[in-house]
């Protein structure tokens, strides 16, 4: 038998598992700290990007147009190939993290940005009426009802970041 399954297949597979768990583990830490890189600079760009500031929103749009226009492939070659020509060198390990890590983060900084605007005005209105400052009625107010529409989306990046990840 010589299809997908056949029985030299397997056994090859069986002699070289290290190889595999190797890989497998590597993955796995990659995914791990690309997530958290990826979840840190969403975070923080979702939220400039619903600020009222008008030079937060461009710092906003411009890390999320340039990075969303641009291939994750392509990033993560000028990572490796073009930072050395400007005396960065980086591991290689480090090139994945970081390359997975803000391409993602770009995405879920729209995920973050759509979930503060989903929340209604009245909200932000309510809490400054109160006496919080923007950055409070954030923390205390709007993100944690955003929350729940962000959930979603953000599982479908995570899972897509590890895809990437290969």
């Amino acid at each position: 038998m010589s299809g997908p399954f056949a029985g030299f297949k397997w056994l090859a597979l069986a002699q070289d598992w290290s190889v595999f768990a190797e890989g497998f583990l590597t993955t796995i830490i990659v995914s791990i700290l690309g997530l958290a890189l990826a979840l840190a600079l969403g975070v923080i760009f979702g939220v400039i990007g619903s600020s009222p500031s008008k030079i937060c929103q461009l710092v906003n749009r411009c890390y999320v147009e340039f990075i969303q226009n641009t291939p994750l492939v392509i990033q993560v070659f000028f990572l490796y190939h073009g930072l050395p020509h400007l005396g960065i060198m980086l591991p290689v390990f480090s090139v994945g993290v970081l390359g997975v890590g803000f391409y993602h983060g770009a995405y879920i900084a729209e995920i973050i940005r759509a979930g503060i605007q989903a929340v209604p005005r009245g909200q932000m209105d309510a809490a400054q009426s109160q006496g919080f400052t923007f950055w409070s009625s954030m923390r205390y107010v709007i993100v944690p009802q955003a929350k729940r529409v962000v959930f979603p989306p953000m599982t479908n990046q995570a899972v897509s970041l590890i895809k990437n990840t290969s």
